[in-house]
């Protein structure tokens, strides 16, 4: 029996990945047990659900993270640190008692105790790192771990130990697949001859994004309204952007959360979203063009994912900081309206695609158990 224990909690950004990868491991072995850590958020909560439909033998474990922010009071530092050496306590006792064949983590403060602890019992170890910009966790964690997996060539120069280093991609979720545009759109009650807009701001929704679209939309003419909209919302902003809606003469369709991901983009003619690894591995997979807003906070790791998908091409980009400025309106509705701009935006986001990324990671993990 093969026992893996994936650490994976925050957002869909590191759960999808480990979705990818436990899906495939599934396929490969009959004797496999998998225990998922995820900090329990909404959003993750969400993705969980839909992963036990999917996943035979998958145990969940929830540990609550206190979120830490710059800036924050002695109060705040303190139940945070409380909570954290409580977790690496339990991470310990965790590793012992389910006595893995191999922890593999997938970044996020969540998985420093236990690839430690694993580390300190000998037991295997891999990370894999989503984005460009690698975050805290995994440049500590890349000293004790067995290997590092990259989802970019870019994010080497980031890390000392380069005998470490493999480049996989980034695993996209399993589930999805293209489907014809006009079916996606019937499913979802749309036209199939209007140009479709969706609007994303990743698993855990973007509040910025949502106010200025809505704000955005009451702006326009209605001789301009010749599309409708796809708007994902995120749990939290789901009533009151709901509520706007309601007093804005504009077809669409808005949901906090949608399983079928693959119908939202097979929909869709133009992506504008967050650069999350997730989302952007998820529009290169679907060809879409997409004008993105990288999240301007988080150590800018969004920022530096939108500027290696535009250095390729790929997307246009606009900063958050852009939406308070008059002529962002022209230029999205230029971008609507220029198909020959689409066109190359979608296949050069195609050319960044990685379809083997889950089959190379799941070969790493193959590799570290042959050798141990």
């Amino acid at each position: 029996m093969i026992r893996m224990l994936i650490v994976a909690g925050g957002s869909g950004g590191h759960i999808f990945p480990a979705f990818a990868l436990t899906e495939e491991m599934e396929k490969r072995r009959d004797s496999l047990k998998i225990m998922l850590v995820i900090s329990g958020r909404p959003a993750e909560i969400k993705i969980i659900e839909y992963m036990k439909k999917k996943i035979r033998n998958l145990k969940i474990y929830i540990v609550p993270v206190f979120p830490l922010r710059e800036g924050e009071g002695v109060f705040h530092w303190s139940v945070f640190l409380f909570r954290f050496i409580r977790w690496s306590i339990y991470s310990f006792l965790l590793t012992l008692l389910f006595r893995p064949c191999i922890v593999v983590g997938f970044g996020g403060i969540l998985s420093l105790p236990l690839i430690l602890s694993a580390s300190l019992l000998r037991i295997p170890t891999l990370i894999h790192e989503q984005n460009v910009y690698p975050g805290k966790a995994n440049l500590l964690l890349a000293h004790f771990a067995q290997k590092v997996a990259l989802s970019f060539e870019d994010s080497k120069h980031y890390f000392k130990n380069k005998s470490k280093l493999i480049v996989t991609g980034n695993p996209l979720r399993p589930d999805l697949k293209v489907i014809e545009r006009e079916e996606a759109l019937r499913r979802l009650g749309l036209e199939p001859s209007f140009f479709t807009l969706l609007i994303l701001g990743g698993s855990q929704g973007a509040t910025s994004i949502n106010r200025y679209f809505v704000n955005l939309w009451k702006n326009f003419k209605q001789e301009d309204l010749g599309f409708q909209v796809i708007h994902i919302t995120g749990l939290k902003d789901w009533h009151w952007v709901s509520e706007k809606y309601r007093e804005i003469n504009i077809t669409a369709k808005l949901f906090s959360f949608y399983e079928e991901m693959e119908v939202i983009y097979s929909a869709s003619d133009l992506v504008i979203g967050r650069a999350g690894a997730a989302t952007l591995n998820e529009i290169s997979f679907f060809a879409k063009p997409a004008i993105i807003i990288p999240y301007p906070y988080a150590e800018q790791h969004q920022l530096h994912n939108a500027l290696y998908y535009l250095k390729k091409g790929g997307i246009l980009l606009l900063e958050e900081k852009d939406l308070a400025q008059d002529k962002t309106r022209d230029f999205i509705y230029k971008i609507i309206k220029d198909r020959e701009k689409q066109g190359l935006l979608s296949r050069e986001i195609k050319k960044i695609n990685n379809p083997f990324a889950t089959k190379l990671l799941a070969d790493v993990v193959e590799g570290i158990l042959f050798l141990n």
